[in-house]
């Protein structure tokens, strides 16, 4: 029984930890201690596990990330190439004015009377100019249908009143289109250039 009891795992390793902790009080001051050998009240572990060794050299490894630079800005304070991810144009409150007025009929006259001239860039004096072209085209193609259309209303005897009604409303829906498309363009900082007023200007500021 005794030699049983003395051959169990726990007084086999109570012996091996009290043989060790004597071998460590006998060696000198200098002498290096195995670091593989860990005591603590749990008893003895080997070596530290791996994996921590690993994780950190893959942590030392990670590639640091470099701040990214700002957006470039051009002369009138806009962002370049349209808007950058997840950021606005640094438009101010007359270019933002000048954007959506410039382009809704008789409220170009707003930005043209309130902005000084001294005080408009290049982006505002652009969107001005377009907006009274437009304006003006528009007028034009109004008259122009209005004519043509009660003219053949009355050769017709009122039959074209339909087909000038159905004509009116695409106009309309083309223009609302053109509006739209330049309201949203000149919030991101362009200067979209209207097609058919490219070459018919009306107005030159």
């Amino acid at each position: 029984m005794a030699k049983r009891f003395l051959n169990t795992p726990i007084i086999y390793n109570v012996t091996l930890l009290m043989n060790r902790r004597g071998e460590q009080m006998a060696m000198p001051k200098n002498t290096p201690v195995d670091k593989d050998l860990i005591f603590n009240k749990g008893g003895i572990k080997g070596p530290p596990a791996k994996k921590s060794t690993d994780l950190r050299r893959m942590e030392s490894r990670a590639p640091v990330e470099q701040p990214k630079a700002p957006p470039k800005k051009n002369s009138i304070g806009v962002y370049k190439n349209n808007v950058p991810d997840s950021a606005t144009p640094n438009l101010t409150s007359n270019e933002v004015m000048t954007g959506i007025l410039s382009y809704l009929g008789i409220l170009v006259l707003i930005p043209l009377l309130a902005i000084k001239k001294e005080e408009r860039n290049e982006y505002i004096t652009f969107h001005i100019q377009q907006g009274i072209n437009l304006f003006i085209l528009e007028i034009i193609v109004w008259v122009a249908c209005a004519i043509i259309f009660g003219v053949l209303t009355v050769i017709t005897f009122g039959l074209f009143g339909i087909i000038g009604a159905i004509i009116s409303w695409l106009i309309s829906l083309v223009f609302l289109v053109v509006i739209v498309i330049a309201i949203v363009k000149s919030m991101q900082g362009e200067k979209w250039e209207i097609p058919v007023l490219g070459a018919a200007k009306f107005v030159k500021l």
